[in-house]
């Protein structure tokens, strides 16, 4: 969770509780980037099992 997640999380928290009357974030929305993750080629796999 990033940094503007998890304040979002707590200031939930506080409306829950009584201690903000409104949220801030109405209308803010993530914008996240889906991450595609890089396997390593046989090549790499190679040369990082090569003993040193």
């Amino acid at each position: 969770m990033n940094t503007i997640g998890q304040l979002r999380r707590i200031i939930k928290i506080a409306i829950n509780n009584g201690q903000l009357r409104n949220d801030p974030f109405i209308g803010y929305e993530f914008i996240t980037s889906s991450i595609v993750p890089k396997s390593l080629t046989s090549a790499e796999l190679k040369k990082l099992m090569k003993p040193s």
